[in-house]
């Protein structure tokens, strides 16, 4: 499963680095829109 971090639609600002990682992995800049995207689980231990 591949999984985008997208600092700008948690509200995190000043994260640089991330946002930079973002538009090299999807080719285009962090908005605070959501796209349609699936739900993740992750068991609890």
């Amino acid at each position: 499963t591949e999984f985008t971090f997208n600092p700008v639609a948690l509200g995190i600002k000043g994260a640089d680095y991330w946002e930079e990682k973002y538009k090299r992995k999807t080719g285009q800049a962090p908005t605070t829109e959501t796209t349609a995207t699936d739900t993740v689980e992750q068991p609890s231990t």
